[in-house]
Formats: structure tokens, sequence, C-alpha cells
């Protein structure tokens, strides 16, 4: 019984903890690119990890989106995401899947 206890506490513990996926673990089904948004539909390859959200950075005319996940969810989750990131940004040329290491980057999008 004491056992079971743990494991819940450090279940309720983890909820919170959100990591960055890999961008070799995430595919790019569509990219759409507009004046106003930036849309951009996909999921996580790797079966265990559940999307939580996203951050963003811009420098130097690219957007770099780090895709977070989890293993635990307490709310019905998937790997699949669709972002709709308001485009405030001036002269975008490229977007990029940025892991949590700042040069493990997957191109998404390049302007033509």
């Amino acid at each position: 019984m004491i056992v079971g206890f743990f494991i819940v506490i450090i279940g309720i513990m983890l909820l919170p903890y959100f990591n960055v996926i890999n961008p070799e673990s995430i595919y790019i089904s569509e990219s759409k690119v507009s004046e106003q948004s930036i849309s951009l539909t996909g999921g996580i390859i790797d079966s265990a990890s559940l999307y939580k959200g996203y951050k963003v950075d811009y420098r130097d005319h690219a957007l770099y989106v780090q895709i977070q996940g989890n293993l635990l969810s307490l709310h019905k989750s998937s790997g699949d995401f669709h972002l709709n990131i308001k485009n405030k940004y001036k002269d975008l040329h490229k977007i990029y899947i940025q892991g949590s290491d700042k040069t493990n980057l997957e191109l998404v999008w390049e302007k033509r």
C-alpha cells in the first residue's frame, strides 16, 4: 500500500513536466504562412509522447518552434497538433522545428 502511494505521488509530480520533443520524432503534414497567421499541422511519431504545447523564437528571418510533450496526462490528449501562430514576424524566410539543443533543427517551411 505504501509503494502504491509513492507511485501515485511521483505520477502527480511528473504531470506538469514538459520536455522538448526531438525534431526527428515530429512530422509536419501541412504548413501555411499568410500575412496574418502561421499554421503547422502534424504530430509526434513517438507513440508514448503526448502533445502539450509549443514555444517560438524568432531571429535572423527564421522562426524556431519547439514542440513540447510529456508521457502523462489527466486530460484527453494525443500526439497530434495544429498550431495557429499569429504572424507578427516581418520578412519571415524559414520555419524550423527545434529540439532542446539549438543546433538540432528540421526545416519545415521556406519562402519561395
